[in-house]
């Protein structure tokens, strides 16, 4: 036993046993331990039992060894806020307190000082309270998706009576008088009304004189009748004809620009018009001017066009189509490929019938309409220099194209001939002549040996119908399917009908017209193995001009070494190019199929042009966003790469395999093309059949001889075949005379030898191809099959090779005299034979297998890097693609400034067939000026887009491209002066300035003194006038509420800024102009990036990203809050205490879609909100630590939250302020 410390060396232990012994405080850790066992994941393994050696000083057994005192001493002094209390010569101590005897000088050293009653209780209490956050955090998770949705399902099983009644009780016509004159009774209720709703007869018609498309209904014995447009009812409930004149009213005179003298003049005729509501039968007016008594007819084409309606017929208008019907009716035709357009009809026809009107609606007339409206839309397109065929990222030296076919999209033959060309020519699908011309130049002499190759259609397990290659239509059908090229971002790009099945002129076709000029680099199919060869034969420029990869997705069905040599991730430069992007288009492409297979052929390819460019269109407006994205998935998977290439060397470091991954990766190489010629038949020489006939007609053969029979059935089965036949009819001497010398004895000599070679050379090859074909078929069943059938199919396969393995082991070993290679072994990598007898030598002793595995992941590794740097040259790409787009829109509008201003006007006959005009005149410039502004307008959003996606990515800096979106002052001031328009708002350059910025002059005589409020004792309010918030200063509303909070709490965290706390002094005007100056500013960075940015609120997140160009923040917890709840932790009153323990901080109150700020600084807090709070502006409430209730109190006074509402609560920290 260790000797007690004496207190002359100065060492005085205090601990209290009795306190440790107390019931009441063991029970406490008890159930604070067993409560954080329940948050412990279990144990995925048994937990052995330790030998007890040792009791605690409560007497619970501790397992193990015993730890040496000087460690826990050690790591006692670090925890904070628990010091080791040491003291001198300190006398003995009364009660509890008392100086060690040497009986207990040996239970001591086993123990630390122990901590004094205060100090369990403190910890106590805290473990607790991270227990509680604990169990609410648990309770929330646990209210996942299906209990919202067994929420939502109870909350409408208990308001379908209340709602059943309500409907009931709306059924029921319970006004008799007129709402508007309040006399008359009422006959008549209309819904779309805003007020009144109750009409009689006569107001009927004064109202709906200028409301014709308003659907009413008629009062019958208490119940709602439909009514069409032209019956109203009567008093004593009777129908009367009324008329309906179309359109209602004419507010200016077109000749004289009279305004309120123009009287409708009824006419004879009738028109049809059709809405998004159905179809209205009305009656057709002219009007007369009382000014200058000129009568005027709307009904001429432009007229119609200028309502807003698109005439069914140019020279007959009968039927007109409300414009925003057309443009419904697009939006769902592109969104839902493959729907109806008779289906859709028949829907405007169920609603008109319902509504009480006529319900026929002529298809023709629509279809007719719809696609003039079209042609027209997408030359108005063009004008605005938005041509969504071509992808920004890949304008310039685009670096791949993927090509494939969707056989969906065939045509029966019966459904018509082409009656005329395509509106849209070759926009997407190529003309039929040119196609057809290059087909038949490409095939034109066929030799056997290309009709042969042409049937070679296997690589690896599978069967390709895209390798067919053949000539054969199929009966019934006209087009066959539509083969299209896309580039890397998945944009359509060109396009070609197929008649003959999917050929290899077809691609050829797009590769040579379509790509070639584009100077793509690389050209990326499913069946590339099989095109390149015949590419190379057939036209060998192409094959120089660019470089073949294989789609890695369908590289998985090729045989392994097919991918080594042509797989995408083996090409040198590939990139993390996939090569499956015509994929993404075919999934959309493919439900057209429903509709075009009935459709003339014109109207084929223009639909399929229609939305080939819609899809486009979505594809380039995300593309900033998708560029992004894979930025960041590259970088996340070169990481991944490299950590799988160590993981696969067995424990080498990336200096190790770097230096020799090289001759790793020839090797695999090697061994790919050695499969490669193994798969092509090699004739055996004469002396070789002679022997091997000879032998066949033996009747007894030794074990060698008959295994080298054996593997000659197995390797070259038609030969052997044919050999068996000739050996069968005795015709052995034409294979002797083949022989040179025609000796039977020498060339049966050669010929065995010649033989045994050649079958063990080959047996050698077709076992290291099962062993990597077993490999590759095992990562298969566990990376990519999903289905017990798949798995099951993929065992029936490695059985398969297993099994003919044995086979090839065992005739190797006949053959050769050994017996040391087995299946298992070569199955896993090893193999026994020598080199001499193969031709092939390896850089290591190292299983092939697993230098391919690590050559995989290596040369994936370097396509993710590669990856990364060509995201940067097409995110580059894409910023210099819209600046020179909007540079050229400029100078084309300048263009036609400079025409108006000119002395003479030139006009020109438009294009016969084309929406498009040459004309001079006035008006049709000052369209075609503001078409290019809208063009100028995308661009700059674009812009906007990319600049707010890429401005943290590029190293290169995007001022240039920046200042674009400023409007030169120059160009505003011919703009002005052409046009009259006011001139747009320049955008201030000075958006990474950290200088403050004097939004209001340094006088604060000018704004007024901002006078506090004491709400109640230390809560002190400060309101400021209305024209200061977020709505009004500069502004007219926005969203930016997040975005100047952030800035707001930097300012704070950065500045020298004072938390005002004395209501007899005026609030600062330092905090007046910050806060002006983060609204001006949040404004105008969300002004600049409107277009780019979502159509909601900007979480604090997402400000923060936006931001990052100009300041550095982070959201270091996001917490649930709310202002009463039984929990502690989750009031926000609670949180800012726990807050407030620090010196200075920063927390962001979102509530409602409406960010606000905390400002904590020395045990003060202000609260700052910059939105509009009638009759004043922007809010700050301030308080301390003492008074926090109370501020929260009035905080959720002020902006009317309700007390249990849920709001969030994110501190951010700025860690360079």
């Amino acid at each position: 036993m260790a000797d007690a410390p004496k207190s002359g060396d100065g060492r005085t232990v205090r601990f209290k046993t009795r306190e440790m012994a107390e019931d009441r405080i063991a029970a406490k850790i008890e159930k604070i331990l067993k409560d954080g066992k329940d948050f412990r994941k279990p144990r995925t393994r048994k937990k052995k039992e330790g030998v007890v050696r040792f009791l605690d000083n409560c007497g619970r057994p501790i397992p193990g060894r015993r730890r040496r005192q000087s460690g826990q001493r050690r790591r006692l002094e670090t925890r904070k806020g628990n010091p080791l209390e040491t003291c001198h010569d300190i006398p003995a101590m009364d009660g509890d307190n008392f100086e060690t005897n040497p009986d207990e000088a040996e239970s001591l050293q086993n123990i630390d000082q122990s901590p004094t009653d205060d100090d369990l209780s403190i910890l106590i209490e805290e473990c607790e309270k991270l227990l509680e956050v604990e169990k609410i955090n648990k309770q929330q998770n646990k209210c996942n998706w299906k209990k919202r949705m067994e929420n939502l399902s109870t909350n409408w099983e208990s308001c379908r009576q209340n709602i059943f009644d309500t409907v009931l009780s709306s059924a029921a016509a319970n006004i008799d008088t007129c709402s508007r004159c309040l006399v008359n009774k009422c006959v008549i209720y209309c819904q779309e009304c805003p007020d009144p709703k109750s009409l009689c007869s006569a107001c009927d018609e004064e109202v709906h004189h200028k409301y014709p498309l308003h659907d009413r209904n008629g009062i019958y014995n208490g119940y709602y009748k439909a009514l069409p447009p032209k019956l109203s009812v009567t008093c004593d409930g009777q129908h009367k004809t009324i008329n309906r004149p179309f359109p209602p009213h004419i507010e200016q005179c077109p000749s004289c620009k009279s305004v309120g003298t123009m009287v409708p003049v009824a006419t004879e005729s009738q028109c049809i018009v059709i809405t998004i509501k159905g179809r209205f039968d009305l009656d057709k007016v002219d009007f007369n001017c009382s000014a200058c008594q000129c009568l005027w007819s709307p009904w001429s084409l432009e007229s119609v066009i200028r309502f807003g309606f698109w005439p069914g017929s140019p020279s007959n208008i009968i039927h007109i189509f409300d414009a925003n019907l057309l443009k419904q009716w697009d939006l769902m035709q592109k969104r839902m490929p493959g729907v109806s357009e008779r289906s859709f009809l028949k829907s405007l026809e169920d609603y008109s019938l319902e509504k009480g009107r006529e319900g026929t609606i002529n298809p023709t007339t629509f279809g007719s309409s719809f696609r003039e409206w079209k042609y027209c839309k997408y030359e108005l397109d063009q004008l605005m220099e938005k041509n969504f065929m071509e992808c920004p990222c890949c304008n310039e030296n685009q670096h791949s194209a993927h090509v494939d076919a969707n056989m969906k999209l065939y045509r029966f033959k019966s459904a018509g001939k082409e009656h005329s060309e395509s509106y849209y020519k070759e926009c997407f699908i190529a003309s039929k002549t040119k196609v057809d011309a290059h087909i038949q130049d490409v095939y034109k002499n066929p030799t056997q040996e290309e009709i042969e190759s042409s049937s070679n259609n296997i690589c690896g397990a599978s069967t390709w119908r895209a390798a067919a290659n053949n000539l054969k239509r199929k009966k019934g059908l006209d087009e066959t399917g539509l083969e299209m090229v896309a580039c890397r971002h998945a944009v359509a790009q060109h396009a070609v009908n197929m008649y003959c099945g999917e050929m290899y002129g077809y691609a050829h076709y797009l590769q040579t017209i379509s790509l070639s000029p584009k100077n793509v680099l690389y050209f990326w199919y499913d069946v590339i193995c099989k095109y390149w060869p015949w590419l190379t034969t057939h036209d060998p420029r192409a094959s120089q001009s660019m470089k073949p990869a294989l789609s890695v997705m369908h590289a998985k069905a090729h045989s392994w070494s097919c991918q080594v040599l042509w797989g995408g991730r083996w090409q040198e430069g590939a990139c993390g190019t996939t090569g499956e992007e015509v994929e993404l288009v075919n999934s959309h492409f493919s439900r057209l199929g429903t509709t075009t297979k009935h459709m003339l052929p014109e109207r084929r390819e223009e639909l399929l042009t229609e939305h080939a460019i819609s899809w486009n269109k979505r594809k380039i407006v995300g593309l900033p966003t998708s560029l992004l994205k894979c930025y960041a998935k590259a970088k996340y998977k070169w990481t991944k790469a490299r950590q799988e290439m160590v993981e696969c060397s067995g424990g080498m470091t990336i200096h190790e395999i770097n230096n020799k991954i090289a001759n790793w990766v020839g090797d695999v190489i090697d061994v790919a093309k050695e499969q490669e010629l193994c798969n092509k038949p090699v004739p055996m020489s004469p002396p070789e059949k002679f022997f091997l006939g000879t032998s066949l007609g033996q009747s007894s053969m030794s074990v060698d001889v008959k295994s080298t029979c054996d593997a000659v059935a197995l390797l070259y089965p038609r030969t052997f075949k044919s050999i068996s036949k000739k050996t069968d009819n005795g015709s052995l001497d034409d294979l002797l005379r083949l022989c040179s010398p025609a000796n039977a004895i020498t060339a049966q000599t050669s010929g065995e030898d010649q033989l045994k070679a050649k079958c063990l050379s080959d047996l050698r090859r077709r076992m290291m191809f099962k062993h990597f074909s077993i490999a590759q078929l095992a990562y298969n069943m566990g990376k990519c099959a999903d289905s017990s059938k798949q798995r099951q199919r993929l065992r029936g396969k490695i059985s398969k090779e297993k099994a003919d393995l044995t086979t090839s082991a065992s005739l190797y070993n006949n053959i050769s005299g050994r017996d040391d290679v087995t299946m298992d072994d070569v199955a896993n990598g090893i193999f026994r034979w020598n080199d001499e007898f193969d031709s092939t030598s390896y850089s290591e002793d190292l299983p092939i297998r697993t230098k391919r595995i690590v050559a995989e992941k290596w040369m994936e590794n370097k396509r993710f890097e590669e990856e990364q740097c060509l995201l940067k040259t097409e995110m580059s790409n894409f910023l210099m693609f819209y600046k020179t787009l909007l540079l050229s829109l400029r100078r084309r509008r300048n263009e036609l400034h400079h025409l108006l201003t000119a002395d003479e006007l030139l006009t020109e006959k438009n294009v016969p067939g084309r929406y498009s005009t040459l004309s001079a005149a006035p008006t049709v410039i000052h369209g075609n000026i503001a078409l290019i502004r809208q063009g100028e307008d995308f661009a700059m959003s674009q812009l906007a887009r990319g600049i707010n996606a890429f401005s943290s990515t590029l190293d290169c800096n995007v001022e240039e491209f920046q200042e674009l979106l400023q409007l030169d002052d120059s160009e505003s001031e011919s703009d002005q002066n052409a046009s009259g328009d006011e001139s747009d708002s320049d955008v201030d350059d000075d958006l990474g300035c950290h200088e403050p910025l004097c939004i209001l002059p340094q006088d604060d005589s000018d704004l007024g003194s901002v006078n506090g409020e004491l709400v109640c004792e230390g809560v002190i309010c400060w309101k400021l006038p209305a024209s200061v918030s977020q709505s009004t200063l500069g502004n007219d509303g926005s969203n930016a509420c997040s975005i100047i909070a952030t800035l707001l709490g930097y300012r704070f965290m950065e500045g020298n800024l004072e938390i005002p706390n004395d209501v007899t002094v005026p609030l600062p005007f330092t905090w007046i102009n910050t806060i002006c100056e983060c609204i001006h500013t949040g404004n105008m960075l969300y002004n600049i990036y409107r277009d780019a940015l979502p159509n909601r609120y900007l979480s604090i997140e997402e400000a923060i990203e936006m931001l990052s160009g100009v300041i550095t923040a982070q959201v270091d917890l996001l917490l649930p809050v709310r202002y009463m709840d039984e929990h502690k932790p989750s009031t926000v009153e609670e949180q800012l205490k726990q807050l407030m323990n620090i010196d200075k901080g920063v927390a962001h109150l979102i509530m409602h879609e409406r960010t606000s700020a905390f400002l904590i600084q020395d045990g003060k807090i202000v609260y700052v909100d910059s939105h509009l709070h009638l009759p004043s502006g922007a809010v700050l409430v301030s308080g301390s630590k003492e008074t926090l209730h109370s501020l929260c109190s009035c905080v959720w006074n002020l902006e009317a939250f309700g007390e249990t509402e849920f709001g969030n609560l994110a501190l951010t920290s700025y860690p360079n302020a």
